[in-house]
Protein backbone atom coordinates (compact mmCIF):
# COMPACT_ATOMS: atom_id res chain seq x y z
CA UNK A 1 0.00 0.00 0.00
CA UNK A 2 1.58 3.72 -0.89
CA UNK A 3 -0.61 6.61 0.22
CA UNK A 4 -0.32 10.27 -2.24
CA UNK A 5 -0.93 13.19 -0.80
CA UNK A 6 -2.63 15.47 -3.35
CA UNK A 7 -3.36 19.16 -2.96
CA UNK A 8 -5.38 20.60 -4.67
CA UNK A 9 -6.49 25.00 -5.32
CA UNK A 10 -10.32 24.91 -5.77
CA UNK A 11 -11.20 28.21 -7.59
CA UNK A 12 -14.12 30.04 -5.70
CA UNK A 13 -17.78 29.46 -6.15
CA UNK A 14 -18.76 31.23 -9.78
CA UNK A 15 -22.63 31.98 -10.16
CA UNK A 16 -24.82 28.25 -10.23
CA UNK A 17 -22.23 25.80 -10.44
CA UNK A 18 -22.73 23.52 -7.22
CA UNK A 19 -20.98 20.69 -8.05
CA UNK A 20 -17.51 20.41 -9.84
CA UNK A 21 -15.08 17.27 -10.54
CA UNK A 22 -11.97 18.02 -8.90
CA UNK A 23 -10.00 15.29 -10.20
CA UNK A 24 -10.06 12.11 -12.20
CA UNK A 25 -7.63 9.50 -10.75
CA UNK A 26 -7.12 5.94 -11.58
CA UNK A 27 -3.65 3.83 -10.73
CA UNK A 28 -1.60 1.89 -13.13
CA UNK A 29 0.62 -1.02 -11.26
CA UNK A 30 2.54 -3.98 -12.36
CA UNK A 31 0.64 -7.26 -10.83
CA UNK A 32 3.70 -9.68 -9.13
CA UNK A 33 1.18 -12.74 -9.02
CA UNK A 34 -0.47 -12.07 -12.79
CA UNK A 35 3.03 -10.57 -14.15
CA UNK A 36 1.22 -8.40 -16.47
CA UNK A 37 0.29 -4.34 -16.23
CA UNK A 38 -3.32 -3.41 -14.16
CA UNK A 39 -5.33 -0.05 -14.34
CA UNK A 40 -7.85 0.93 -12.25
CA UNK A 41 -11.09 2.12 -13.40
CA UNK A 42 -10.42 6.10 -12.82
CA UNK A 43 -12.57 7.63 -9.73
CA UNK A 44 -14.14 11.13 -9.93
CA UNK A 45 -13.53 13.93 -6.79
CA UNK A 46 -16.49 15.66 -6.80
CA UNK A 47 -16.79 19.03 -5.03
CA UNK A 48 -20.53 19.61 -3.65
CA UNK A 49 -20.97 22.84 -2.87
CA UNK A 50 -23.50 23.80 -0.35
CA UNK A 51 -25.61 27.29 0.18
CA UNK A 52 -24.00 29.31 2.87
CA UNK A 53 -26.88 29.34 5.11
CA UNK A 54 -26.47 25.93 5.53
CA UNK A 55 -24.82 24.68 9.06
CA UNK A 56 -21.13 22.78 7.95
CA UNK A 57 -19.96 19.96 10.31
CA UNK A 58 -16.50 21.28 10.26
CA UNK A 59 -17.97 24.84 11.58
CA UNK A 60 -18.89 22.61 14.70
CA UNK A 61 -15.86 20.69 16.04
CA UNK A 62 -16.71 17.80 18.46
CA UNK A 63 -16.84 17.72 21.95
CA UNK A 64 -13.54 16.63 22.65
CA UNK A 65 -12.09 19.49 20.89
CA UNK A 66 -13.92 22.02 21.96
CA UNK A 67 -13.61 20.46 25.89
CA UNK A 68 -9.17 20.76 25.01
CA UNK A 69 -9.92 24.43 23.60
CA UNK A 70 -11.65 25.11 26.91
CA UNK A 71 -8.93 23.70 29.02
CA UNK A 72 -6.36 26.03 27.21
CA UNK A 73 -8.66 29.21 27.21
CA UNK A 74 -8.87 28.53 31.40
CA UNK A 75 -5.28 27.86 32.09
CA UNK A 76 -4.50 30.88 30.00
CA UNK A 77 -6.63 33.10 31.81
CA UNK A 78 -5.63 31.11 35.00
CA UNK A 79 -2.12 32.48 33.90
CA UNK A 80 -3.15 36.31 33.20
CA UNK A 81 -4.84 36.88 36.55
CA UNK A 82 -2.19 35.19 38.06
CA UNK A 83 0.31 37.95 36.71
CA UNK A 84 -2.32 40.46 37.34
CA UNK A 85 -3.09 39.28 41.14
CA UNK A 86 1.30 39.29 41.17
CA UNK A 87 1.30 43.05 40.11
CA UNK A 88 -0.84 43.93 42.34
CA UNK A 89 -4.44 44.69 40.04
CA UNK A 90 -6.59 42.39 41.48
CA UNK A 91 -9.73 44.15 40.23
CA UNK A 92 -8.02 43.30 36.70
CA UNK A 93 -7.53 39.54 37.67
CA UNK A 94 -11.35 39.41 38.72
CA UNK A 95 -12.76 40.66 35.74
CA UNK A 96 -10.55 38.33 33.22
CA UNK A 97 -11.63 35.41 35.53
CA UNK A 98 -15.20 36.83 35.79
CA UNK A 99 -15.21 37.57 31.78
CA UNK A 100 -13.64 33.79 31.16
CA UNK A 101 -16.22 32.11 33.52
CA UNK A 102 -18.94 33.95 31.52
CA UNK A 103 -17.69 32.94 27.96
CA UNK A 104 -17.58 29.15 29.25
CA UNK A 105 -20.92 29.58 30.44
CA UNK A 106 -22.92 30.77 27.37
CA UNK A 107 -20.29 28.13 25.21
CA UNK A 108 -23.10 26.26 23.10
CA UNK A 109 -21.47 23.11 23.38
CA UNK A 110 -21.03 22.58 27.48
CA UNK A 111 -20.33 19.13 29.43
CA UNK A 112 -18.65 17.94 32.91
CA UNK A 113 -15.46 19.21 31.61
CA UNK A 114 -16.58 23.16 31.05
CA UNK A 115 -18.46 22.88 34.21
CA UNK A 116 -15.19 21.86 36.04
CA UNK A 117 -13.89 24.56 34.60
CA UNK A 118 -16.47 27.60 35.17
CA UNK A 119 -16.11 26.41 38.82
CA UNK A 120 -12.08 26.03 38.84
CA UNK A 121 -12.11 30.10 37.05
CA UNK A 122 -15.26 31.11 39.94
CA UNK A 123 -12.98 29.36 42.86
CA UNK A 124 -10.10 31.35 41.84
CA UNK A 125 -11.84 34.96 41.43
CA UNK A 126 -13.24 34.06 45.23
CA UNK A 127 -9.41 33.69 46.39
CA UNK A 128 -8.38 37.29 44.00
CA UNK A 129 -11.35 38.94 46.33
CA UNK A 130 -9.88 37.49 49.56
Amino acid sequence: RRDVLVELSVPEETGAIHEACLLRASAQYFGLAAGAVAQTQAVDMVLQRTTSDEPQPEMEPDEEVVSQRHRVEVAQSLQDATAHGDAGRFQDAQQLLAAQAAKMKGSKKRSAVSEGLVLELEDAQNRMQS
